[in-house]
C-alpha cells in the first residue's frame, strides 16, 4: 500500500506524510520502489502529528538511508512482523514433571 511521498531524513529516521486514509500498522516494513522490484528501508515506528494530516516515522537501515531521495514514493506491508517471544513448551509423556497429572 503506498502510504505517500519521503519528505524529510534525519537521525536514521524517515519522515513521511501520509497521504492515504488507512493508518499502516507500528511494526510493518517500509519499501521503496527500485527497478521494478521492492527495496526494503526500514520499519514504521511511529504516527505523530494531527489527526488529519498525519506523518508516519520509519526507522530506516543505516545501509538504506543514503539510498533514498526526497520525494519518493514509500509503500508499506501490512504483514505484522514476527513474533520473537518465548515459545511455549508441550510436556511429553511419561517424563517426570507430568507423571500422575490427569
Amino acid at each position: 500500500m503506498r502510504i505517500g511521498n519521503s519528505s524529510i531524513k534525519a537521525q536514521g529516521k524517515i519522515l513521511v506524510q501520509l497521504e492515504t486514509n488507512s493508518l499502516p500498522k507500528i511494526g510493518s516494513r517500509a519499501k521503496i520502489q527500485r527497478k521494478g522490484s521492492f527495496m526494503d528501508i526500514g520499519e514504521v515506528i511511529e504516527v505523530i502529528g494531527s489527526t488529519k494530516n498525519p506523518w508516519i516515522v520509519i526507522l530506516a537501515k543505516k545501509e538504506k538511508l543514503d539510498v533514498l531521495k526526497e520525494g519518493e514514493s514509500v509503500f508499506t506491508e501490512d504483514r505484522p512482523p514476527r513474533d520473537k517471544g518465548k515459545k511455549q513448551r508441550r510436556w511429553k509423556k511419561g517424563t517426570k514433571s507430568n507423571r500422575g497429572k490427569k
